[in-house]
């Protein structure tokens, strides 16, 4: 087993973007943030990136912006090598709060973490991950499709707020409005209106092949009239012009969203989950 850390995005990616690329619908989070980073100078203390590879061939990836958990994609094989690379992270300082990834997987790091230092862990979210490459028709409400402009920006920053309260449990909720004004300065924001504005969707992380679909969200007192499926369905429609797929991450336990989406055309690739270490 060989680890290696990287000081370039470029020098990562020549690495390990065929291997991350098996599943790139899932593994949009570590291809699309580090891609996203390039634009910015490279500073470790913002972004740290390492492969460990068997015999030459990339087994584990992982990317981090500290102190958020670990972006982790691997093999089943390299479950075998999770106490080495364990060493390696304390031994150089990695901020470990948790992982995220292949569920089983993480699982099993999991475990091999609580063994190596006694610390607990608990799951955050477990979700699937879909993929879309030909999109089937549904039934759409009544309404139009269309861009989130610079005057949508109050209204956008607390449906932003209202979803990470709801969907994540207010992680990232004091940069809301900073996430909002950036998506809607790089149009990745798309409404539904009907008699005012009823629902949202935005596009994040593309990379090669796929782009993200994220922030689906319609407020409570409007639910139940197919308008977040309307503008999901729309979105996916124009995203899939300019890529081959599209992705997006479903709660496990919400076997609405689920079924909508997969009435679109979406299909299963992965389970993945996010675990914290307590």
């Amino acid at each position: 087993m060989k680890l290696k850390a990287y000081q370039s995005v470029p020098n990562f990616f020549k690495d390990n973007l065929e291997f991350l690329e098996r599943q790139e619908a899932a593994n949009n989070l570590i291809i699309g943030i580090p891609t996203a980073m390039q634009r910015f100078p490279y500073d470790e203390k913002k972004l740290r990136l390492l492969n460990i590879f068997d015999k030459n061939k990339v087994i584990i990836s992982i990317a981090q912006t500290p102190p958020r958990n670990l972006l982790m994609y691997c093999e089943q094989r390299a479950v075998k090598h999770f106490d080495k690379l364990i060493d390696f992270l304390i031994h150089n300082n990695f901020e470990v709060n948790g992982v995220v990834g292949p569920f089983h997987e993480m699982v099993e790091f999991a475990d091999h973490w609580n063994a190596f230092t006694g610390q607990r862990w608990q799951f955050n979210f477990k979700q699937k991950a879909y993929q879309l490459n030909q999109l089937i028709d549904v039934p759409i409400s009544k309404g139009s499709f269309r861009k989130a402009v610079s005057e949508d920006l109050e209204l956008v920053a607390s449906w932003f707020k209202a979803f990470l309260i709801e969907a994540l449990g207010g992680e990232e909720l004091d940069h809301a409005e900073a996430i909002a004004e950036s998506k809607i300065e790089n149009e990745e924001v798309y409404l539904w209106e009907n008699n005012g504005i009823v629902a949202m969707a935005c596009s994040a992380r593309p990379t090669r092949n796929c782009v993200t679909i994220n922030y689906v969200y319609t407020p409570k007192n409007l639910r139940g009239n197919g308008y977040a499926s309307s503008v999901t369905h729309h979105l996916s429609e124009l995203l899939l012009k300019s890529y081959k797929h599209c992705a997006l991450f479903t709660d496990l336990a919400n076997p609405t969203s689920n079924s909508i989406y997969q009435k679109m055309g979406y299909r299963e690739v992965a389970r993945w989950c996010t675990i914290d270490f307590v």
